[in-house]
């Protein structure tokens, strides 16, 4: 099992807007192509306002397949939107279990 793990911050007085294009145009986009959402999180104390999405991916193949097949799709509306709802980078990083991990 693989899990790609995408962080950043959001913009005050953005939140809203991130929700909106996150539930109504990445999530169905992702769906689409069979990416699984595993977890999504965000920071209510400590750095303000940092998200944390864990998608789901069988193993490394089905990660670049999926991958491949999600930036194939038109997101151009999407990511001109969402780029005035980030502040700063994106930190995307692929993550394994532990070998003693529940």
């Amino acid at each position: 099992m693989l899990f790609e793990v995408i962080s950043g911050q959001i913009r005050l007085g953005e939140v809203d807007e991130f929700y909106k294009l996150h539930h109504d145009i990445l999530l169905p986009a992702m769906a689409a192509v069979g990416i699984k959402p595993f977890l999504f999180l965000i920071t209510e104390v400590g750095r303000f306002r940092r998200f944390i999405d864990i998608y789901q991916y069988d193993n490394m193949v089905d990660y670049e397949e999926k991958t491949n097949a999600l930036i194939s799709k038109d997101l151009r509306e999407y990511y001109s939107r969402i780029q005035n709802c980030i502040n700063g980078d994106l930190l995307i990083e692929l993550m394994n279990k532990m070998p003693y991990s529940p």
